[in-house]
């Protein structure tokens, strides 16, 4: 058998560190947008979504 020198045992432990942070990225990711993708096609409550009315006149004294 050959001998893992200093390098490749760096390179073997730095790709091993790098796959299990993108791993559990990727799981944090899917998580995420899968639970937000829920939340947004869940239907919304009776009480939720009311419909909110813009002050035209209030607008326009700002003077904006």
């Amino acid at each position: 058998m050959r001998k893992i020198g200093k390098l490749q045992r760096s390179l073997i432990v730095a790709a091993l560190v790098t796959i299990i942070l993108i791993s559990a990225g990727v799981i944090y990711s899917l998580g995420f947008l899968s639970n937000n993708l829920l939340r947004a096609l869940r239907p919304q409550a009776a009480n939720e979504g009311k419909i909110v009315e813009f002050n035209l006149d209030g607008f326009k004294s700002l003077g904006l």
